[in-house]
């Protein structure tokens, strides 16, 4: 495989990847405006009612629209996970820079001491304590509950990710996607996390977490109630995730791997 087609292969994967980002914008901006179906309307006399012209997804089992309520879910998702991305990756870039330049240094014993304190950090249950804020919290927005699980991780992967004398300026935009994608995914997997365990948004708001553990015992009758904002949530993280891994460090540089190793 030469380097020409693992470019190409990298640029169209990354191609996709903004144009899921671009959809998710799209969401955030035009969800209100694309159904006239209300997302949080009970209509027990359409209870898990199937596709049909005015409900093309068909309705949940309170009657709800579920075409209204994923878009309005997605929308809700971009909401938290953009966000939330974006300060980890602020918080993390900045110990790329300064693990690299205690390496180029040699300065060892500031490294070693800073990497203990960062091991320490990270095993500090997060998980647990983020899941603990949001149930005393009540729900609602996961903001809080979010920046406990996400920002300990962010710190120590920015400092992983900056290893070595050699990382130079042209690295740094390969380092911000790869770290970028990564908290964009951890951001969506871990809200829709607290949506499936009913610590998401308040009872009735569409949170895609939410919705496929509402629609759990119903994956015979109205299988579409939980599907559909699984694959939504599928799509997007998966592609990030691929978006994470298209270059991978050889030697002193990134290099694009390319679609098909990435795949594998």
């Amino acid at each position: 495989r030469t380097g020409a087609s693992r470019v190409a292969e990298s640029w169209s994967a990354l191609a996709i990847g903004g144009g899921v980002t671009l959809g998710l914008l799209f969401l955030l901006l035009l969800a209100p405006f694309l159904t006239s179906q209300d997302p949080t309307e009970i209509n027990l006399l359409e209870s898990r009612a199937g596709p049909s012209a005015a409900h093309w997804l068909g309705n949940d089992q309170l009657g709800r629209d579920i075409f209204s309520r994923v878009l309005h879910g997605a929308r809700t998702a971009a909401l938290i996970g953009l966000p939330m991305g974006l300060l980890a990756l602020l918080v993390s870039f900045p110990m790329v820079i300064a693990r690299a330049m205690l390496d180029r240094t040699r300065s060892w014993a500031l490294t070693y001491g800073i990497e203990g304190v960062l091991e320490g950090l990270v095993a500090i249950p997060w998980l647990v304590i983020g899941v603990l804020i949001q149930a005393s919290l009540g729900g609602g927005w996961p903001f809080l509950a979010l920046a406990a699980m996400l920002l300990p991780r962010a710190l120590r992967a920015g400092w992983a990710l900056g290893e070595g004398e050699g990382l130079h300026v042209n690295q740094l935009a390969p380092l911000a996607l790869r770290l970028g994608a990564l908290f964009l995914v951890a951001a969506l997997a871990m809200s829709a996390g607290l949506g499936f365990m009913g610590l998401g948004l308040p009872q009735g708001q569409p949170d895609l977490g939410g919705m496929i553990a509402q629609g759990r015992a119903l994956l015979i009758d109205a299988p579409l109630i939980s599907i559909v904002p699984g694959l939504v949530l599928s799509l997007v993280t998966g592609t990030w995730l691929v978006v994470a891994t298209l270059y991978a460090r050889s030697g002193q540089e990134y290099i694009p791997v390319g679609w098909t190793q990435t795949m594998s």
